[in-house]
């Protein structure tokens, strides 16, 4: 494989975000022929490199939850009511 050959997972998504966004519009027999197509060559191509697919997915969201409570955790502190301004007063 020459370096030519190479892309970057970036390139590869880009990629398929718009094999994606060509189809809009398809009938949906058609693009689940093609999505079939390429759920199958991702399946191959993991299988031969020793790859579970369904763990590696399962990771990659426990991951992306992870981040997402630790972008949560860090929000900004809301404020708190003072009970004396709360109480009713005394006429």
């Amino acid at each position: 494989m020459s370096q030519a050959d190479v892309i970057s997972m970036a390139e590869l998504k880009e990629q398929l975000r718009r094999f994606s966004n060509e189809r809009q519009g398809w009938a949906e027999d058609a693009l689940a022929l093609e999505f079939g197509e390429l759920v199958l060559c991702l399946m191959q191509q993991a299988d031969r490199l020793g790859v579970d697919l369904v763990s590696a997915g399962e990771a990659h969201l426990q991951r992306a939850v992870a981040g997402t409570r630790a972008r949560k955790a860090v929000a900004p502190p809301k404020l708190a009511l003072v009970a004396a301004a709360t109480a009713p007063r005394a006429r």
